[in-house]
């Protein structure tokens, strides 16, 4: 079974795209695909094999595999002993963030776990399956599942740390500081060089590590964050233009009005008025 989680939370951190629960029969499988979001997936019994790239991973109760965004994928349950899972769809600025500390991220699998933790695993995935039952724009649904949700990532990053932890470089140190800064503070004034001298860095340097790292500059990231966040208020909120432009960062109504057409191609009025909820995508008319 297949839950898709419609409550517009207007948060970027972590996004609960969907979960579900399945019994798979004899050899079914999915993929290869590529997935957009990372999908985790807890094998509560049977077994199955996982390929990624040139590995095989055969799999079992208790083991976990993870898909990971542009990566193809494809698994397979057995022919005699066919799998049951678990599996959540994760987005947002900081899942990366979350995954990275546990070895899960590197591996995409994670395998001979304790029978305390695979109990107590099924019991995070449980409680979270337990919510389908509920109006999914309830409020208590919301709180609900990002508890659930943000316990789970919070054992796995216990049982299974990552490895890499307390071997990060300074530079990569540096960007991920800067990332998590950003993430936290978009909504506010902030400028990569006032950031770069609070971390007693050249801006130059680390703006230049920080695209090495992530492929985008910090100042069009943090661009990004902005408009997203402006993006998502127009269409769910009935917010005045010059309220959201100071929520996106920007004290300047013309200067954020400015920049998202840059952005976007579309006044911030002309979005909103014209964005097609169903199709997420703008009705296209003359301006």
């Amino acid at each position: 079974m297949l839950y898709y989680t419609d409550y517009e939370s207007n948060t970027t951190d972590l996004k609960v795209e969907f979960y579900g629960f399945e019994d798979c029969k004899p050899n079914q499988s999915y993929g290869p695909e590529v997935r957009d979001l990372f999908v985790l997936h807890f094998i509560r019994s049977g077994k199955g094999t996982f390929y990624v790239g040139e590995n095989t991973y055969h799999l079992g109760e208790g083991d976990f595999f993870l898909l990971l965004p542009k990566v193809e994928t494809y698994y397979q349950a057995d022919s005699n002993d066919p799998w049951s899972y678990f599996w959540i769809g994760l987005n947002g600025n900081k899942i990366i963030n979350y995954l990275q500390q546990s070895s899960l991220f590197n591996d995409m699998i994670l395998r001979n776990l304790s029978k305390e933790n695979i109990v107590k695993f099924d019991d995070k995935f449980s409680s979270i399956i337990d919510l389908m039952g509920l109006n999914n724009f309830n409020t208590y649904y919301h709180l609900s599942l990002f508890e659930k949700t943000y316990s789970l990532l919070r054992l796995l990053i216990t049982v299974s740390p990552s490895n890499d932890n307390n071997q990060l470089t300074q530079k990569k140190k540096y960007v991920i500081q800067l990332k998590n800064y950003l993430d936290s503070n978009y909504s506010k004034e902030v400028t990569i060089a006032e950031i770069a001298n609070k971390m007693a860095l050249n801006r130059s340097y680390l703006s230049r590590i920080f695209k090495e790292e992530y492929d985008i500059s910090p100042k069009n990231y943090l661009t990004h964050l902005r408009m997203e966040k402006a993006k998502q208020l127009l269409i769910d909120t009935e917010q005045s233009i010059s309220s959201i432009s100071e929520v996106s960062g920007y004290k300047d109504v013309l200067t954020f009005s400015a920049a998202f057409k840059l952005h976007t191609k579309y006044s911030p009025t002309h979005f909103r008025q014209t964005y097609d909820s169903k199709n997420q995508a703008i009705i296209r008319s003359n301006q």
